[in-house]
């Protein structure tokens, strides 16, 4: 199939056990010494991830202001320990990830981010694993901060895929959620989940000639959700 974007989500792409230290594709960066210091700071943070995305929800629900200023200062502080515990680890990108990234500089390809994190957060998470230059990897980087707490998920892709100018039907997210599959389906975007149903091949270093992304994906995956159009 045609694509013209690949859809990447923060909570795909980073390796949250902090297992792949030793066999990075990118090896720019030193080594820590304590390898189970960045352990207990990527396990950290993602439990500090989870409950600001849960309070962000709590915001979007609150039916009194002090429900919803509550719910706020826990988001602050989910927030700001999330970006300590960066500061205090290593964060690695998954192998399958850092490979199309790689793939992408090399062909031109375009990619884009999507979190449902703040912008602060994210970019904390992605200078720590890929330094500071990390956002040029990206056409697009869709951040919570870009979206109205009480517009529903399905709007983030919807403002990459406006932001791009790329027709839903040529944009392809590649996640292991089923939710975000879903979402992404029911505005007409490609949707695969890793490891349920496609064969998606990491491009390789020793194979140039490779086009940017090979996927074979089912037929009923195809054609999915690819009903409506895609800006909203």
């Amino acid at each position: 199939m045609a694509l013209e974007l690949l859809v990447l989500t923060l909570d795909d792409i980073v390796s949250w056990h902090g297992d792949q230290h030793g066999d990075r594709l990118d090896c720019t960066r030193p080594e820590r010494a304590d390898a189970s210091d960045d352990r207990h700071a990527v396990a950290q943070a993602k439990a500090l991830a989870d409950t600001f995305t849960r309070c962000r929800h709590e915001v979007r629900l609150a039916r009194s202001e002090s429900a919803r200023a509550h719910a706020e200062a826990r988001m602050f502080a989910s927030e700001q320990g999330f970006i300590a515990a960066c500061a205090a680890g290593d964060f690695d990108i998954e192998r399958w990830a850092m490979a199309w990234m790689e793939d992408a500089d090399r062909t031109g390809g375009r990619l884009a981010l999507a979190s449902m994190l703040s912008s602060r957060m994210v970019c904390a998470t992605m200078e720590s694993a890929l330094g500071q230059d990390w956002a040029d990897r990206f056409s697009i980087v869709a951040t919570a901060d870009a979206i109205p707490v009480h517009e529903a998920e399905d709007e983030q892709y919807r403002l990459i895929l406006r932001t791009t100018a790329i027709p839903a039907h040529q944009a392809l997210l590649v996640t292991a959620s089923a939710h975000c599959e879903e979402i992404a389906r029911g505005i007409g975007m490609q949707a695969v989940r890793l490891g349920a149903q496609a064969n998606l091949t990491v491009p390789s270093r020793d194979n140039i000639d490779a086009s940017w992304i090979t996927i074979d994906v089912p037929e009923h995956s195809r054609t999915a959700g690819m009903t409506e159009s895609a800006v909203g």
